[in-house]
């Protein structure tokens, strides 16, 4: 019998080997490049999986991780398809195909499902002491200034070598907007007064707060001095998230060692002091994210709140909201689900949660209204439809008819739409929408859309999971940092004069080692969306399996993210899954503290 299991894990280390080192190739159904080196690898990498299988001992075997090792399995197979052809034909492409991915998904089932029981039982375990030396002890008298001096510090390259920031598109259109030049953001809308060039496609507080700090350096006779108005300004709002989390970290009373971590974390992560220098709106909302996530932590674990806690609260609410269009989602997606939890504090809760929300309905739709600034285009909320729309037309575009190509050329322009359609990214796609199509041509639109699904589903599926897929692939990273200087499109406007500083060698210094962070072993990993998205999938799982489900509260703000990632133009835009990342140090600890609390009381 004993040597029976042992032959089972052999051959189902071949097997994860196999799905972890063989690539496919269209014509000949297997890539293999240097058979020798690659015979070694598999070797060395079987030897060390079977040695990883045959140690598991098989008890208390989970369901939850049994499902989620084949969503993550999933994941793999189709991610690598397409990554590698914008399609399933890896999966689906021919026979040979099919079981190569069944062997595949096998592999990596075994592999994910043992690892997943592996480091539940190792988490539990382990026991984090606080170590003391002379060091900590220092530091543990003035944490709050040694962090910010260090952060600070360690940033100051940065800082200096990217001065007076780094500007990107939208911050760009954002800052022409503001100076009432025409961008992109008007093309195909009605403007409520075309004196006012102002829309909301960006939150318009951002806008304002950005094209403010370029007027006040403008005026000063310097758009690099106003830009980098800005960034202090940024730079101090994700400092202080960032140390509030740390001094948070104190008060949950984590072990020295703890604090150090994520205060290193914070200092070195390229990611950290180049988003603090880019002018994008999500560094201020992934800032005031963090604060959401301890507030709601907070709310679930002390129920201690007082009035001023609350009025806090709903300044809070109100930032989230007001930083980011999406921002009220967030917030409806996770703090109601308190509501089910605490009794007592309930009417409060509901009185900040209901201002905050009123509030930002009120400015939305009638302060800007009333300052005849436009709302944001519509077609950002049909992404999804519109790839679908032109995957279609690219692959069975003669299946239209007359009437149906009519139509749709009302609503997404058809001559270029098949030269507009980039599988991962729909930008170029809802850029082409008219949004002075009627409401009938839309409607009309929806029908046909309706129509074509039903005729080639595999189309629209194909479609949507080809814009989504590295959201929950690890093994692809794609618009992760931004570092270039964009100074063509906000200088073609002869008003401007947007300039880095001549420490070019340091920028490439700092560039590349942005660049390269996330192929470091292990620590890379902190920076790739599919497996942060991994990470909180899984603190979830075993949260259910503990039955700590009021704790999952805290996940609902970065799993509610994750969801509108999936609706987003773009895939695997590092950006738009910022607020998770900012988040995880301190999510983590929080719910490995729940756990350990839960484990020792049970």
């Amino acid at each position: 019998m004993k040597h029976k299991k042992k032959l089972i894990w052999l051959l189902l280390a071949v097997i994860s080997s196999f799905s972890l080192l063989i690539e496919l190739n269209t014509k000949t159904i297997i890539k293999i490049n240097g058979r020798s080196t690659i015979s070694l690898t598999f070797l060395i990498l079987g030897l060390f999986i079977y040695n990883f299988y045959n140690n598991y001992e098989r008890k208390n075997n989970y369901k939850g991780f049994n499902i989620l090792a084949l969503l993550f399995a999933i994941f793999m197979i189709f991610g690598y398809s397409y990554d590698k052809l914008d399609s399933w034909q890896f999966v689906f492409g021919n026979y040979l195909f099919v079981i190569i991915s069944i062997i595949k998904l096998i592999g990596f089932y075994v592999l994910f499902n043992v690892s997943l029981h592996r480091l539940y039982n190792y988490i539990k375990s382990i026991n984090i002491k606080d170590k003391k030396n002379k060091l900590v002890s220092k530091f543990n008298t003035k944490t709050i200034l040694y962090s910010t001096l260090f952060i600070l510090i360690c940033w100051l390259p940065y800082i200096i070598s990217f001065y007076p920031a780094i500007l990107s598109p939208d911050p760009t259109n954002q800052i022409k907007q503001f100076f009432g030049i025409p961008t992109r953001y008007i093309d195909g809308i009605k403007l409520i007064d075309n004196n006012v060039l102002l829309t909301n496609d960006n939150p318009i507080l951002h806008t304002v707060l950005l094209g403010g700090s370029v007027k006040i350096g403008h005026t000063l006779g310097s758009d690099n001095v106003g830009l980098f108005i800005y960034s202090i300004i940024q730079i101090s709002i994700l400092l202080s998230a960032l140390i509030y989390s740390i001094k948070y970290l104190r008060k949950m009373k984590a072990p020295s060692q703890i604090i150090l971590l994520t205060l290193l974390i914070y200092a070195l992560t390229p990611v950290f002091p180049f988003y603090a220098m880019s002018t994008v709106k999500d560094v201020i909302f992934g800032s005031f994210i963090l604060i959401y996530v301890i507030k709601l932590f907070d709310l679930i674990k002390y129920n201690n709140y007082k009035t001023k806690d609350y009025i806090k609260l709903f300044l809070l609410l109100l930032a989230v909201c007001l930083s980011r269009n999406n921002g009220i989602y967030h917030i409806l997606l996770s703090l109601p689900f308190v509501l089910i939890f605490l009794k007592r504090d309930r009417p409060k809760i509901l009185v900040a949660l209901t201002s905050s929300v009123l509030i930002y309905l009120a400015f939305i739709n009638i302060c800007l209204p009333l300052l005849h600034i436009t709302e944001g285009n519509k077609r950002e909320m049909f992404s999804i439809p519109f790839q679908q729309t032109a995957r279609y037309i690219k692959y069975y575009g003669d299946d239209l008819t007359a009437e149906e190509k009519n139509i749709i050329d009302k609503v997404l322009v058809m001559e270029t739409l098949v030269d507009r359609y980039d599988p991962i990214k729909s930008d170029k796609v809802k850029n082409g929408f008219n949004a002075l199509s009627t409401k009938k041509d839309f409607n009309d639109y929806l029908k046909v859309w309706f129509r074509l699904l039903l005729r080639h589903p595999n189309v629209y599926i194909e479609a949507t999971a080809n814009n989504i897929y590295g959201y929950f692939y690890p093994n692809t990273t794609k618009w992760y940092i931004y570092y270039k200087e964009y100074n063509a499109r906000l200088n073609e406007t002869e008003i401007f004069n947007y300039h880095y500083n001549n420490l070019n060698v340091s920028r490439t210094i700092l560039s590349g080692w942005g660049v390269a962070f996330p192929s470091i072993p292990i620590i890379g990993m902190f920076v790739n969306i599919g497996f942060v998205v991994w990470i909180y999938l899984y603190m979830l799982v075993i949260l259910i399996k503990e039955k700590l489900y009021k704790y999952i509260t805290v996940l609902l703000p970065a799993l509610s993210l994750i969801l509108v990632c999936v609706a987003s133009p773009v895939n695997t835009y590092f950006r738009y899954a910022l607020p998770c990342v900012f988040s995880l140090p301190i999510t983590i600890w929080i719910i490995y503290s729940v756990l350990k609390e839960h484990w020792a009381n049970n």
